[in-house]
């Protein structure tokens, strides 16, 4: 995509919101950033229910899973694809259908897991 924007790839790198929130995450942890106790909680929460059935998750976790797996395509897309000069109409496609495939995904996912775990 940075050719495609005519950019150089180390300037787009440098602006890339996702380089820059995981290099932000590696930096703070090396300087010994710690999580407030409060957000703990939710934190592992959403941690845990980020892994595969096969860990043995329970219904409360595999739900939460399940729901985040069925939500549509994240909006921001186009916001980077635009910004590293991307075909910004083509991605908006992609997510407006993912938003509409998303209307009959989440409930059938959620129907799907009723029926596996009663």
């Amino acid at each position: 995509m940075a050719r495609h924007g005519q950019r150089g790839i180390l300037g787009e790198l440098v602006r890339n919101p996702l380089i820059i929130g995981s290099v932000s995450g590696l930096v703070a942890n090396l300087l010994g950033f710690v999580m407030p106790s409060w957000l703990e909680p939710a934190a592992m929460r959403i941690g845990n229910a980020s892994l595969a059935s096969w860990f043995g998750l329970d219904n409360t976790q595999t739900t939460i899973l399940l729901i985040f797996a069925s939500i549509p395509t994240a909006s921001s897309a186009y916001v980077l694809a635009a910004r590293m000069g991307y075909d910004g109409a083509y991605v908006a496609g992609l997510v407006s259908l993912s938003t509409l495939l998303g209307m009959a995904r989440l409930p059938l996912a959620l129907g799907v897991l009723r029926e596996w775990h009663p």
